[in-house]
């Protein structure tokens, strides 16, 4: 009982796992082919993932820790998607309330890829048709950034800099995104199901060799028992 029970686990467990690292895998892949015509950010359907680097989010979105969803807004079209609104705080510098997290495009790198910025949205206006934006950090007081004072407000942006707003912020996601951008992750997550699969094959091809390897021992007991039987039948008569 405990062995079949062991054997249901560890069936269990193969397939999850293997799901898992073929599901991230497509993500990845899909992700990947989608960045090649989005600035170099992997895409996913209306949604991208990105990794918290700086600490000028903080205590909302944690350095090096926080991952965060972000959904694409059309900001030069629809601004009514975004909320701006100064930040309000308690008294020990805690956030009450405050615009929308956005991210967005602050400049690209020597391979043409954009370095973007999340900050939080606090205002947004018209200029001859054009909106604008403008963003601060949470951490306006404590960050390393900020050495020689207060943060201020970032230099206003027009709308098509503008990627989107953050819907959703996890540790998790931190680590899934550091998982699936690291090249010799994504070698590790084809491996995991590859090596799951053969490791599970193996295990059934030296049952089913060991159960032979039985058979056969046991058909030569049976014949061995049986020649033993025909010889005393034989003596019996002789005698």
């Amino acid at each position: 009982m405990i062995k079949k029970t062991r054997k249901i686990i560890s069936n269990v467990l193969t397939t999850f796992f293997s799901i898992l690292s073929i599901g991230l895998l497509i993500i990845v892949v899909i992700g990947r082919i989608n960045a090649i015509n989005n600035d170099g950010i992997p895409k996913i359907g209306n949604y991208s993932l990105f990794f918290v680097e700086t600490d000028s989010m903080e205590p909302t979105l944690l350095a090096q820790k926080s991952g965060i969803v972000v959904e694409y807004v059309d900001a030069v079209n629809h601004s009514e998607d975004l909320y701006a609104a100064p930040v309000v705080r308690n008294e020990d510098g805690s956030i009450i309330s405050g615009g929308d997290i956005v991210t967005f495009i602050v400049g690209y790198g020597s391979n043409g890829t954009a370095i973007t910025k999340t900050h939080r949205l606090i205002d947004k206006y018209e200029v001859d048709g054009v909106w604008m934006y403008q963003t601060q950090g949470d951490n306006n007081i404590n960050s390393v950034y900020c050495s020689d004072g207060p943060c201020g407000p970032d230099t206003p942006i027009d709308g098509s800099k503008i990627i989107g707003k953050v819907i959703y912020v996890s540790n998790f996601i931190g680590i899934l995104y550091s998982l699936v951008s690291n090249q010799f992750s994504i070698l590790i997550l084809v491996l995991i199901p590859l090596t799951m699969v053969v490791v599970s094959e193996g295990r059934n091809l030296f049952k089913l060799l060991k159960e032979e390897k039985q058979e056969n021992e046991k058909e030569k007991e049976n014949i061995k028992t049986t020649e033993e039987v025909n010889m005393k039948n034989e003596d019996k008569i002789i005698k």
